[in-house]
Order: structure tokens, then C-alpha cells, then sequence
């Protein structure tokens, strides 16, 4: 239902602050590929404020998690000229960030 809400289809109308509810209730239970929607979300500014900073916390979650197909919307959206020449690792936890074992590197 949270696609529905995200995209608008199947005569659903799109309520994107309704979907990341849902989205964040996904993640909370450990499903990965929420976070990357979630992630989408804040890229996008759809349903929440456009902040790409929440949007690489997310995406470096669902990585974290094991989620290989988060390594290419960080990639994406590391390659953005949203960041003008600044690191995006602002915090020391995100600068600490590395591939666990079980991630391919």
C-alpha cells in the first residue's frame, strides 16, 4: 500500500506523508528496502522536507542492513552537485561507516 501511496496508482490517489509512515513502520520492523524508500522520500522532498543528508543516513542504513541495491542510491545520490564540493560525512558516525563482512566491498 505504501507504493500506492508513494507513486499513485491502481485508483489510489498519492499521499507520499501517508506512505513514509508506513515506510518507517516497514523499517522499524527490519525490512530494508523501506529504508530506501524512505530515503527516496527525503531525496525528493515528497512527503517531508527535501534534506539529502536524511536521505544518505537512510540509504547507509538499509546497506548496513545487507541491502546491496542501497550501495547504488548512495552512489547516485553521492554524485549529485547537490553537496557543491562539501562532504557529506558531516557526522562521526557516518564518517565511520564501513562495510561489514557479509557485504560484498
Amino acid at each position: 500500500m505504501a507504493e500506492k501511496l508513494t507513486w499513485g496508482y491502481e485508483d489510489v490517489e498519492p499521499d507520499p506523508t501517508e506512505a513514509l509512515k508506513l515506510f518507517r513502520q516497514s523499517a522499524d520492523l527490519g525490512f530494508s528496502d523501506a529504508l530506501i524508500r524512505i530515503g527516496q522520500l527525503h531525496q525528493q522532498g515528497k512527503g517531508t522536507v527535501r534534506d539529502p543528508s536524511a536521505a544518505l543516513k537512510t540509504y547507509l542504513a538499509a546497506a548496513t542492513a545487507g541491502n546491496f541495491v542501497a550501495l547504488a542510491f548512495l552512489a547516485k545520490l553521492l554524485s549529485a552537485p547537490i553537496w557543491k564540493g562539501q562532504m557529506p560525512f558531516e557526522s562521526a558516525s557516518s564518517r565511520s561507516w564501513r562495510p561489514t563482512p557479509s557485504m560484498p566491498s
